[in-house]
């Protein structure tokens, strides 16, 4: 018998929240666009967003610039060099201890990032790691960047580098005029002999930005948690001391990012949705308890104001104001759910699309396969429900269960070319230990909402029983470039995390960069990227993005 991913975010959940043992630590306007927040601008502030479509380059004004008659960049950031250097740990003499590169059987290898690795182009806290090729003596590497006309040599006794400061800025900005940005390093082998390099490792560097927080479910805070692109630590946005009561799970937030929704789960799991403002995460819009609002991986209307989640095996609506359930009338006078379901059959994970006329979901067999389907849908399809003339049409599978896999957690792209979900098939380590309880054996795939054939996100992917899982996408921040997916996963994060998946390994969050312009039926992604900010003592699942500016 097949065995469901285990939901972390909330099934496991359920009695975190009384163990403190863990680590301290776009909404549619017209037909022309999509208006959806931008992270940098004031709430109601809107700008058109079209990041997802092919851009020419009228749309980078800074990018397609050149320096002035000065040497000085366009945003001001000084003079262009063509060649820096930077001593960051090493001797004062270091860039004149270095002989020519010469042939070695032993050179220093990358181990992190993955070559080919997109990065956006306001990215700090990236650390490059390799490890070291002869792992005796005295260590000291030249860590040569290039890109474009620019050159910057760092020079370093550690083992890994983390470019920071306005060398680092000139080379984003130079290689998201001029892709790749390329890396060497050169190891040390003595006075007078010649130095050691390892193999090019060619970066992307897109001219999109990252911009706003990803909301997370820490199991070592045993909280949400929020970490706002560029900061240095996530902090702790709900748990179990302002959610009212309950563990707070199950998290979604609006496109806007104005609201918070979530399950207050208790155990059995029983939950009931709760709805707040993100600036008020304390303060409840309504009484979840006393309204007895069951929901299950909430997901808001375009608009903010309605809620679609899971509960007892339906996908059911509700007011984000007030927690009530949306009904319509049958043929009969009965007041049933606008959302129809086939007999036998239970949905649940429930995305609704940024454009508001459609919902995702996954959708199973009802009885034994699916016991409990609000905590996961087993043997599930990728389902897509239509809004036509304001009524909900019976679902359609995109994707169809085999016996093999199954498929779980739409997530719809800001302008809905497509749908990112996970397929899921049986935990080849069985999963009855502590340290093999999230399935490893869960990959990415996107299939195109208007029907196509299903793409594994392969590059991303990074291989096999990586457990990738929960996708979820970066609001569209205009001009050309990459958008954005972050998504769980149990791959190792270089030496810093060196995760061996169903044998101890501690899910992290990572993003990776989707090519808008890819050609149809393609893998359209890179591969990803840590996402700085995060603790590595907490097991860290379900990433949702939303617009948010840092005061």
């Amino acid at each position: 018998m097949r065995r469901p991913l285990l939901v972390f975010a909330c099934a496991l959940t359920l009695g975190a929240c009384d163990d403190d043992t863990g680590p301290a630590d776009d909404t549619p306007e017209s037909d022309a666009g999509i208006a959806l927040q931008d992270a940098a601008a004031p709430l109601g502030d809107a700008v058109v967003l079209d990041s997802e479509t092919p851009a020419s380059d009228a749309d980078l004004p800074v990018l397609d610039a050149s320096p002035g008659a000065d040497g000085a960049l366009p945003d001001g950031g000084g003079p262009a060099p063509e060649s820096e250097v930077v001593i960051v740990d090493g001797p004062e003499d270091a860039p004149d201890r270095f002989g020519a590169p010469g042939d070695c059987a032993d050179p220093p290898a990358f181990i992190y990032p993955e070559a080919g690795t997109a990065l956006p182009r306001n990215i700090e806290a990236i650390d490059f790691q390799w490890d070291a090729g002869r792992r005796g003596g005295e260590s000291l590497y030249e860590v040569e960047m290039h890109a474009g006309d620019l050159t910057v040599r760092w020079y370093t006794a550690a083992d890994h580098l983390v470019p920071a400061g306005a060398p680092w800025a000139r080379l984003k900005e130079a290689a998201a005029r001029a892709n790749p940005l390329t890396i060497t390093v050169n190891e040390f082998r003595g006075d007078g002999a010649p130095s050691c390099p390892s193999a090019e490792l060619p970066i992307e560097i897109s001219p999109s930005e990252l911009r706003g927080a990803v909301y997370y479910w820490s199991t070592g805070q045993v909280a949400i948690m929020r970490l706002p692109v560029n900061d240095t630590e996530a902090e702790p946005f709900i748990n179990g001391f302002n959610s009212g009561n309950g563990c707070p799970a199950c998290h979604a937030l609006s496109r806007d990012g104005s609201r918070v929704a979530y399950t207050r789960t208790t155990f059995p799991p029983f939950g009931n949705l709760a709805v707040a403002a993100v600036d008020e995460p304390g303060t409840m819009l309504y009484d979840a308890d006393t309204n007895a609002t069951a929901g299950y991986f909430p997901s808001f209307s375009p608009d903010g104001l309605r809620i679609v989640a899971g509960s007892g095996g339906k996908l059911v609506i509700r007011s984000s104001d007030t927690g009530e359930r949306e009904t319509i009338m049958d043929a009969e006078g009965n007041a049933i759910d606008p959302i129809p379901l086939a007999p036998m059959t239970v949905a649940g994970s429930p995305d609704w699309s940024w454009q508001g006329d459609r919902i995702a979901g996954a959708l199973g067999p009802s009885g034994l396969f699916n016991p409990i389907p609000d905590v996961g849908i087993s043997s599930g399809d990728i389902a897509q429900w239509s809004l036509v003339d304001d009524v909900w049409q019976m679902p359609v599978s995109l994707v169809e269960a085999t016996d093999q896999w199954w498929y779980d957690r739409p997530a719809y792209s800001p302008l809905g070319r497509w749908l990112a979900y996970n397929r899921i098939g049986d935990n080849p380590f069985g999963g009855n230990d502590e340290d093999q309880e999230i399935n490893p054996n869960t990959d990415l795939w996107l299939v195109p909402p208007d029907g196509g054939d299903p793409i594994p996100l392969d590059a991303a992917n990074g291989g096999e029983l990586m457990g990738n899982s929960w996708p979820k996408w970066a609001p569209l921040q205009g001009g050309a470039g990459r958008v954005w997916l972050a998504f769980t996963s149990l791959r190792p994060y270089g030496r810093v995390l060196p995760n061996q998946p169903g044998v101890d390994a501690t899910p992290q969050i990572w993003v990776a960069g989707i090519d808008p312009n890819a050609p149809p039926g393609t893998d359209p992604s890179a591969p990803g990227f840590w996402m700085p900010g995060q603790s590595t003592g907490s097991g860290n699942h379900a990433p949702y993005w939303a617009p948010y500016e840092k005061e």
